[in-house]
């Protein structure tokens, strides 16, 4: 399965701009929060934003393109860019930074995982996995990707240099 950006649902929010990459089941809505799982990406313009609780769900960030500070049930968290912070729905959180982050929100109940790799030649990602790419010239066996899209699959081979993003759900 390939995802391209041109798939992407974009939507305009008080602080930035939101692109829902995935969501399932695909007759779900994220206000009504009755899906399984639902990855995007957001940009920020706000100097302080508070998270929409997710009560039930195991969430995931990374920033893209810069650091992210926030303040997690009062506690400071700095990430760089493709570092991945995992924290429950339930927290309180609020966000301190101007980016584009990467997010996942899964129903704590099923088995998920999110993580960057960095690929300098080759990487083979081995379980059935969405793997998300912000770089151009990157190959699954053998087969270009551009920035912003997505693929699954079994057992794939990722080529090239730069930085993927791995969803295991």
């Amino acid at each position: 399965m390939k995802i391209t950006r041109e798939e992407f649902k974009t939507t305009n929010w008080s602080g930035g701009e939101t692109s829902e990459l995935l969501i399932s089941p695909t007759t779900a809505s994220v206000s009504e929060k009755n899906f399984d799982f639902r990855i995007s990406s957001a940009t920020c313009e706000l100097d302080s934003s508070s998270f929409t609780p997710y009560n039930g769900f195991t969430r995931y960030i990374t920033p893209l393109d810069g650091n992210l500070k926030m303040i997690v049930n009062g506690t400071e968290v700095e990430l760089e860019p493709f570092e991945v912070y995992k924290f429950s729905g339930a927290d309180d959180v609020t966000s301190y930074s101007k980016i584009r982050d990467f997010n996942l929100i899964v129903k704590e109940e099923l088995p998920n995982k999110m993580y960057s790799v960095n690929v300098d030649g080759s990487a083979r990602i081995e379980d059935k996995s969405l793997i998300f790419f912000y770089e151009d010239g990157m190959k699954v066996d053998g087969e270009e990707y551009p920035a912003m899209s997505a693929h699954m699959g079994e057992h794939v081979e990722v080529t090239g240099k730069g930085k993927i993003l791995v969803c295991e759900i």
